[in-house]
């Protein structure tokens, strides 16, 4: 179990959407991801619980990261179409 159900993902990137704007992962990794665990040196997953691995996702660190959300946005409202499965439930592993 080491995926982030796309809810969480979504909501992390609410609430820190101020900071994030339009920068990429790599902003995101250095100034929201490494500092949120390096009391913990757990995994971010493992810091806000995760779940069983739906679907793994590779993808570029230099697109904007409301890029990468809102891919993964689409992607999961065409599977609750197709399966009915509630957008905010689907897991995805990513590498960050």
């Amino acid at each position: 179990d080491r995926a982030i159900s796309l809810g969480k993902l979504y909501d992390m990137h609410q609430h820190f959407e101020k900071s994030i704007l339009a920068r990429t992962m790599y902003f995101v990794a250095s100034n929201i991801v490494k500092p949120v665990t390096k009391t913990t040196k757990m995994s971010f997953v493992e810091v806000v619980g995760p779940q069983k691995i739906d679907w793994f996702v590779s993808h570029f660190w230099g697109n904007t990261f409301k890029d990468f959300v809102l891919s993964l946005y689409n992607h999961a409202k065409m599977e609750n179409q197709r399966k009915g499965v509630p957008w905010r439930d689907i897991a995805y592993w990513a590498c960050t």
